[in-house]
């Protein structure tokens, strides 16, 4: 799928005028039900799961391809920051999965949207045909979505450009201002976490929502702090590596390539790994790889969730 097929011009105005969007069938069928297995196997044989991986189950397996899918690369060279050399110009800083069922008592939280104003690391805005959307979600939804009362993500549209603070009214559960989608297996949902966004009551009884959600940002901004080892991040391919390092404008300059930053990474880990420092370049370490992580058990299933310190 080539990025003109992506990211059209139909696309890329209804991303600005929205703040989201969503593209169908990304992933083929044998491709997404990968990502279906790896999900129920870390909700339902955690202890199958790559000893490496314990701390982290969200990347993975199959799940861990999502993380620079080249169709989600490509959408986010848009709307975050190029290529810098034959590093990404953007990072990954939160992942957690979900394997929601019908639970009218689960509480899906508050409605929220990025801190402050601007210029934030959440900062949206537009300037000589380019977007810049700072902190962006990818979410990958490996069931239907909109069918039958599985109601996925909803979003207060066009808030990621407001100028006045939202009214409780409008950002209240049951505004009747959210809109949603609906899509197919193996869709891609990418928006600007500046929009207002809330959580959904899933009440389709057939199958759950299963899906994926990583964060990204500039690479020389920082809002997350992963839970991830350097273990983690070296037994990845080279430029995947990218995705986890500091948020550094120094070393981050235009032109470094993955082996640069590789050799980086090591080197900085290496002279603040000696204890009792833990690492905290790129991310946080968890200690030793094969630690485990106790996915949070809520009312509506099991949410393996580590999206912050």
């Amino acid at each position: 799928m080539a990025l003109g097929d992506v990211w059209t011009e139909e696309r890329r105005f209804l991303f600005d005028l929205k703040g989201w969007v969503c593209i169908p069938s990304v992933l083929t069928e044998d491709e997404n039900e990968a990502c279906k297995a790896q999900i129920n196997l870390l909700n339902d044989h955690p202890d199958q799961i790559d000893p490496l991986f314990q701390s982290r189950p969200g990347l993975s397996g199959a799940l861990q391809e999502l993380l620079d899918h080249p169709v989600l690369a490509d959408v986010l060279r848009e709307v975050i920051a190029p290529d810098m050399g034959d590093a990404y110009g953007f990072r990954c800083e939160s992942n957690f999965t979900y394997r929601l069922r019908p639970n009218p008592n689960r509480n899906v939280g508050n409605s929220h949207t990025g801190t402050g104003i601007t210029p934030s690391p959440h900062e949206y805005r537009v300037g000589d045909g380019k977007i810049y959307s700072g902190q962006t979600r990818a979410v990958w939804e490996f069931n239907p979505v909109g069918e039958n009362g599985g109601v996925g993500t909803r979003f207060l549209s066009g808030s990621h450009k407001k100028n006045f603070t939202i009214p409780d009214g409008v950002r209240a559960q049951d505004s009747p201002r959210w809109e949603t989608y609906s899509c197919p297996p193996g869709s891609l949902l990418v928006f600007c976490e500046r929009v207002l966004h809330t959580g959904s009551h899933w009440n389709n009884a057939d199958y759950p929502r299963m899906s994926v959600f990583n964060c990204y940002n500039h690479v020389n901004c920082q809002v997350h702090k992963m839970n991830i080892t350097h273990e983690m991040v070296m037994s990845m391919p080279e430029k995947r590596r990218t995705l986890f390092r500091g948020a550094w404008e120094w070393w981050n300059r235009q032109g470094r390539s993955a082996t640069t930053t590789t050799r980086k990474i090591t080197v900085i880990y290496e002279a603040i790994r000696r204890p009792p420092v833990a690492p905290t370049w790129g991310f946080r370490s968890m200690g030793s790889p094969s630690a485990k992580r106790t996915p949070r058990v809520g009312s509506g299933g099991v949410e393996n969730c580590a999206a912050t310190g």
